[in-house]
């Protein structure tokens, strides 16, 4: 026998997450177990990701092959495309546990950020139920090249296009941890941990070095183009004696205000 479906939906939830103006479709035929299910999905929006992710995810699409039996749904390297991202999607669910495990990997290609540039990112996500079946956990692992770098004051530190990689784990509030994050550039290099809020704001602590001015830490928080900076440099200028060096950054219209204090060879100054 052969059988074909269609299922339609003004919104679906998973979680937190949704699905605005959901439509999925397929056709095969039944020659026993596991029954092929192809898959053709289309949603016009996804919602409670935030305004990033849900600009991404905009006309999302997933088209592939499911395999189901009485106990088990799998399906093995969905294509996933949308208005900016490509990728592929892996996925088990037991139908009787209601255990899951989600893979995804997905590339965007030239994406604009207003203030600081044009970004590839290649992003590999794992998501499983939390502890207890209570909302879900997305843990994984991204890396970010800068192509275009707008942000001058930033840029003059990376001293050219730098290259990001960190270890990503969403809270249960949405908010995304950034574990374990290192920023190479031809001028610097950092290690450190961070946090993307769910307005988009971002608050990264690292340490590294800088080619110009030696050891320096670094706190960063707010918007990602125009944010609250503290600097510590522990031997930026050898030359004047400049000496534990903490620089405070205030973004304004015009550039940043800014509050210095440290030691020199003339004693502390502010």
């Amino acid at each position: 026998p052969s059988f074909r479906y269609h299922i339609a939906s003004p919104h679906v939830a998973f979680d937190t997450t949704g699905f605005d103006m959901v439509e999925a479709s397929g056709a095969g035929v039944l020659q026993g177990s596991p029954v092929a299910v192809p898959l053709d999905l289309h949603a016009r929006r996804v919602t409670g990701a935030g305004d990033v992710a849900g600009g991404i995810l905009a006309n999302l699409h997933v088209k592939g092959m499911l395999a189901v039996t009485g106990k088990l749904l799998t399906g093995t390297d969905l294509n996933v495309t949308s208005d900016k991202l490509t990728g592929k999607l892996d996925l088990k669910v037991d139908l009787v546990t209601g255990e899951y495990t989600v893979l995804v990997t997905g590339r965007l290609a030239r994406y604009f950020i207003p203030g600081l540039g044009l970004v590839d990112v290649l992003t590999e996500l794992k998501a499983v139920p939390r502890p207890g079946g209570h909302g879900t956990l997305v843990t994984g692992h991204g890396h970010v090249w800068v192509r275009r770098f707008d942000n001058a004051f930033l840029r003059s530190l990376a001293g050219g296009l730098p290259e990001i990689d960190t270890g990503l784990s969403r809270r249960p509030d949405g908010s995304l941890d950034l574990i374990g994050l290192k920023l190479k550039a031809p001028a610097i290099a950092l290690a450190g941990n961070g946090l993307r809020r769910r307005d988009g704001t971002v608050q990264i602590a690292a340490a590294g070095r800088q080619a110009r001015y030696g050891p320096v830490k670094l706190t960063l928080d707010g918007k990602i183009d125009r944010p609250t900076l503290d600097v510590a440099l522990a031997r930026p200028a050898d030359s004047l004696g400049l000496a534990e060096v903490r620089v405070h950054l205030d973004p304004t219209a015009a550039g940043f205000d800014y509050r210095a204090t440290g030691g020199s060879t003339l004693g502390p100054f502010a």
